[in-house]
């Protein structure tokens, strides 16, 4: 869990406190008082916590007031989807039960204090240390922090930025992560109209200015698609400059990793220079190809390019649009054997399906999910976890420290 140090950047609200009546309000702020941190504090209930957070970064830190809550611990894993996982609770409330007490600190909650509280109280609360540990192999299979996952067509047209759109939207829809999409082609991307929203410029001015790259550039500059994807995309003028800064993808990684759970990169193979540096940050890399004898040829390139500039890297090939009965291309197998691995997956040609979608702008999972192109980008997005697709992952999950659990024994934007 993150602790409240002086030296936490100061761009983003470390702390956000919602607190009910005035008293409670002066007492937290006086408790603020000389951490040398950003905070926000309001006058407000648990409903104008989840709400400030739904549109807004998660803070470090956010005291809230469960004074009147009728089933705290529905509210609190309310909360907690919003939440980033680090994200440290310190509840305020009126019932002194030490039964009440067990059951909040068993839940993920770092602190209940009982009102009215004091200044001296909440500075205590503040200050305690949270443990720091290595996470288990169970706490990573629950919340997998992976670096970014570099998508990359072997060829124009196979249909990268389908795949890339919609495994940021499963990360974010189906498995409540907070992610980002960023869409590195600044001047032929095609994931904001896949998205139906507008583009922006906030992508082309952080990679010109990396000194820039903060908490607050990356909130103003991504575009909120639903309670947890965000994109980040431009489009620049075919005849204008795209200055880059020779760090600035690594800084804007580093920066969205503060924000967001996964990051998502669509990268054109185009750009030599985004590209090298896409594979030099990926945490997995997807090259989506075709059934064709070009797209053997331009994924056994990147895969060597890969392995060169990333060689620890997990590398994924997704073979998309194959055909029943090979009326056209290559067969899956031979392309497996041209290539010498296997297809992660091999997502079927369904015409149908990925027009639908694209009219409507969502990706092919949140459009229909039972059809098969998504059952295999669903399948996809399990293969780069690790693990199946599964349930939610539970209030202890998402709010306790990792060093305290215990291993278990059993939107969108419109123009």
């Amino acid at each position: 869990m993150v602790r409240l140090h002086a030296e936490t950047s100061a761009n983003l609200p470390v702390t956000a406190a919602f607190v009910k009546d005035d008293l409670t309000k002066a007492m937290v702020a006086e408790a603020l008082k000389g951490f040398g941190s950003t905070a926000l504090v309001r006058q407000g209930d648990m409903e104008a916590a989840i709400a400030h957070i739904t549109q807004d970064p998660s803070p470090r830190l956010i005291i809230v007031d469960l004074s009147g809550v009728d089933e705290p611990l529905k509210a609190l894993d309310r909360l907690a989807d919003v939440c980033m996982p680090d994200t440290r609770v310190i509840a305020l409330g009126d019932v002194n039960d030490i039964h009440f007490y067990r059951m909040l600190r068993s839940a993920g909650v770092a602190e209940y204090l009982v009102k009215p509280v004091t200044a001296v109280a909440l500075k205590t609360a503040l200050m305690e240390p949270s443990v720091e540990a290595p996470q288990s192999a169970a706490t990573k299979i629950e919340d997998p922090k992976i670096g970014p996952i570099v998508v990359i067509g072997a060829r124009g047209g196979v249909g990268a930025t389908m795949v890339a759109v919609s495994l940021a939207w499963i990360s974010a829809e189906r498995k409540r992560r907070r992610t980002v999409l960023v869409d590195l082609d600044l001047a032929f991307g095609s994931a904001s109209l896949a998205l139906d929203v507008e583009p922006g410029h906030g992508l082309s001015e952080a990679l010109a200015n990396p000194d820039r790259i903060d908490g607050l550039l990356v909130a103003s500059a991504t575009v909120k698609l639903g309670k947890h994807l965000y994109l980040l995309s431009s489009e620049q003028p075919l005849d204008g400059e795209r200055p880059s800064q020779p760090d600035a993808l690594k800084r804007l990684i580093a920066g969205l990793g503060q924000s967001f759970q996964h990051v998502v990169l669509d990268v054109p193979r185009a750009d030599p220079t985004l590209l090298r540096q896409s594979l030099e940050q990926a945490g997995i890399i997807v090259i989506v190809t075709d059934f064709s004898l070009a797209g053997v040829r331009d994924t056994t390139r990147l895969m060597a390019l890969a392995k060169k500039l990333a060689p620890t890297t997990k590398i994924m090939v997704a073979g998309n649009r194959i055909v029943d009965g090979k009326k056209s291309g290559l067969s899956q197998v031979e392309i497996e054997k041209a290539l010498g691995v296997e297809l992660t997956v091999a997502i079927p040609d369904d015409p149908a399906a990925i027009a639908y979608a694209l009219n409507i702008g969502k990706p092919p999972p949140a459009a229909n999910a039972a059809s098969r192109s998504a059952t295999a980008l669903l399948a996809l997005a399990d293969a780069i976890d690790g693990t199946p697709q599964s349930s939610r992952p539970g209030l202890l999950s998402r709010l306790l420290p990792a060093a305290k659990r215990e291993p278990k024994t059993d939107g969108e934007g419109k123009r």
